[in-house]
C-alpha cells in the first residue's frame, strides 16, 4: 500500500521499481464485471524475502543486534530467555515486543488471550516467472473464495488463493478461474507453494506490564483486506512513539483505532464472499461507478472517513444486485442506521449497528 511505502520510508527504507513493480491500484473480477480504483499515492509489489533482506540490512545499520536461528521462551513469572543448544540465558530489556505472528507461542505465553475469533479461512500463495499484465492487485471472485494477483517485477508475478474450502489449494483452484489461468500457461514455477489459515481475531489487551504484542501476534483480520504489512507498520510506529514519550499503555487506545478500520472493511467483503449475488451486484455497480469504487478504497486507507455517500453507494450497489429466488428487498431487511432506508441487507445492517 502507499502509505506502508511512506512509513518504510521514515525508517530510512526507500524501496522503489529495482525491488519490485510499482502497483496504480486495486482491481475487482467476477465473470460479469470488472471495476478498478486508483491509489493516491503509488504502491509496491515486492517479494516477502527481498523486503525481509532489505530491512533486515537497515536494522543492522541502525544498531540493531539480529539473532539468527535462536529460539526464545518465556520463562515463569516472567521476562524471556535465550535458547543456544541445550543452555539459556534471560534476556536483559526495558521492554518487550512480541511479533512472531497468528500462532504466537510467546503472546500465549505471557498471558495475552483472544478476545474473539472467526471467520477461519484457508490461503495458499505462489510465484510465477510472467511479466504483469496490470498495474493494478487483480482480485478475482468466484463463490467462496478469491484469487489474488500482485505484479512483483518486470517478469514475476505472485498469485494467493483465499477459500472457504478446507484442503483447497491454489493448483486446485486456478483452473476455475480461466482469465488467470491462461495467461499462466506455461509459466514457471518461481516459488514453492505455501499455505496458512487466515482469520479476524482479537485480543482482550496488546500490552502487559513491560511485554507488547504487534503485527498478527496482536490480532489480525482476513487477508481479504490486503492491509496485513500496513497494519504492523502503522502499530510499529505507535509503538515506538508511545516507549519514547513514556506512556507504554496508550498504545493499547492507538492499536485499537489501527485496527477498527479494516476488521470493518474484511467484513465487508466477507459479506460479499457470503452472498456471490450482491458480490455480482457490487462488482456490477462499482465499474459503472469507478468514483464510488475510489472513494471506498480511500476509506479503507484511511484517506477517508465512512459517510452517507459512501453508504449510499453500497446502496446503489444492493439496489442493482440481481435477487435469488425467493429474496425481495423489504422494510424488514433493510438496514436503517441514519433513520433512512439504505437499502442494503439485514445481514449488512447488524454490521453497521457494530461501527461498520
Amino acid at each position: 500500500m502507499p502509505e506502508a511505502v511512506r512509513l518504510l520510508q521514515t525508517l530510512g527504507l526507500t524501496l522503489d521499481e529495482r525491488d519490485g513493480a510499482p502497483l496504480a491500484g486495486v482491481s475487482f473480477h467476477d465473470a460479469h464485471a470488472s471495476a478498478k480504483a486508483v491509489f493516491s499515492g503509488r504502491g509496491l509489489g515486492v517479494r516477502r524475502t527481498h523486503l525481509q533482506s532489505r530491512m533486515a540490512v537497515r536494522a543492522a545499520e541502525m544498531g540493531v543486534h539480529l539473532h539468527w536461528g535462536t529460539a526464545v521462551r518465556a520463562m515463569h513469572g516472567g521476562g524471556f530467555a535465550s535458547r543456544v543448544a541445550s543452555r539459556g540465558a534471560a534476556i536483559e530489556a526495558d521492554y518487550f515486543v512480541i511479533a512472531d505472528g497468528l500462532r504466537s507461542t510467546l503472546a500465549a505465553a505471557s498471558g495475552f488471550r483472544e478476545r474473539d475469533s472467526h471467520s477461519a479461512r484457508y490461503a495458499s500463495r505462489q510465484q510465477f516467472q510472467r511479466a504483469p499484465w496490470s498495474d493494478c492487485v487483480e482480485v478475482h471472485w468466484r463463490p467462496s473464495e478469491q484469487l489474488y494477483v500482485t505484479p512483483l517485477g518486470d517478469d514475476e508475478v505472485g498469485v494467493a488463493l483465499l477459500t472457504r474450502m478446507r484442503g483447497r489449494k491454489l493448483s486446485d483452484a486456478l483452473p476455475d478461474f480461466p482469465a488467470v489461468a491462461n495467461r499462466l500457461a506455461g509459466a514457471a514455477r518461481t516459488s514453492s507453494m505455501r499455505g496458512a489459515v487466515t482469520r479476524t481475531r482479537g485480543l482482550h489487551e496488546v500490552i502487559r506490564g513491560n511485554i507488547a504484542v504487534l503485527g498478527d501476534a496482536s490480532g489480525s483480520v482476513d487477508a481479504v483486506t490486503g492491509e496485513g504489512l500496513l497494519s504492523a507498520l502503522r502499530q510499529a510506529h505507535a509503538l515506538a512513539d508511545a516507549l519514547a514519550a513514556g506512556e507504554p499503555q496508550s498504545y493499547a487506545a492507538a492499536h485499537q483505532q489501527i485496527s477498527q478500520r479494516p476488521q470493518h472493511m474484511a467484513r465487508l467483503l466477507l459479506l460479499l464472499d457470503r452472498y456471490p449475488w450482491l458480490e455480482r451486484g457490487f462488482v456490477a455497480g462499482m465499474a459503472k461507478r469507478p468514483e464510488s469504487f475510489a472513494a471506498l478504497l480511500r476509506v479503507h486507507l484511511a484517506e477517508q472517513i465512512w459517510t452517507d455517500f459512501a453508504w449510499n453507494e453500497l446502496a446503489r450497489c444492493w439496489r442493482a444486485a440481481p435477487r435469488p429466488d425467493g429474496i425481495r428487498e423489504t422494510k424488514r431487511n433493510s438496514a436503517c442506521a441514519t433513520g433512512r432506508n439504505t437499502g442494503l441487507p439485514h445481514a449488512a445492517g447488524s454490521y453497521r449497528e457494530r461501527g461498520l
